[in-house]
C-alpha cells in the first residue's frame, strides 16, 4: 500500500484525479437521491433533496462522458472503463429512484380511488 501511495505520488496521480473528482460528486449526488428516495417512503416533501440531485447527476454524467471520451482518446483504457462504469451504476441507480417514484404514486393514486 505505501508503495502504491508513493508511486501515485510521484506523477500519475494527475491522470487519477479526474476520474476521483467526478465519482466524488456522484456519490454526493446518489446520496441524495437515496435521501429523497427515504423522504417519499415517508411522505415528506422531496423538492429539497431531489432538484439538487438531479443538477449534480446531469453535471456529473456530462463531466464523466467528456472524461471517459478524452481517456479513450489518450489510450487510457483502465480510466475510460471505469468512468464509463460510474456512468453507468449511476444510471441504474436512477432507474432504481424513478421505479420508487413511479410505484408511489400509483400507490396514491389507488388509495383515492
Amino acid at each position: 500500500v505505501i508503495g502504491l501511495a508513493t508511486y501515485l505520488s510521484l506523477g500519475p496521480w494527475q491522470s487519477i484525479w479526474p476520474v476521483f473528482g467526478a465519482s466524488n460528486q456522484l456519490v454526493a449526488a446518489l446520496t441524495l437521491l437515496v435521501v429523497t428516495v427515504w423522504l417519499l417512503t415517508r411522505n415528506k416533501t422531496t423538492l429539497y433533496t431531489l432538484i439538487p440531485s438531479i443538477f449534480m447527476l446531469i453535471f456529473t454524467l456530462t463531466a464523466l462522458t467528456i472524461q471517459s471520451i478524452k481517456f479513450f482518446k489518450s489510450s487510457k483504457i483502465l480510466l475510460g472503463s471505469i468512468s464509463i462504469l460510474l456512468f453507468f451504476l449511476a444510471l441504474f441507480m436512477l432507474y432504481e429512484t424513478i421505479k420508487v417514484f413511479i410505484l408511489k404514486l400509483k400507490t396514491k393514486s389507488g388509495d383515492g380511488a
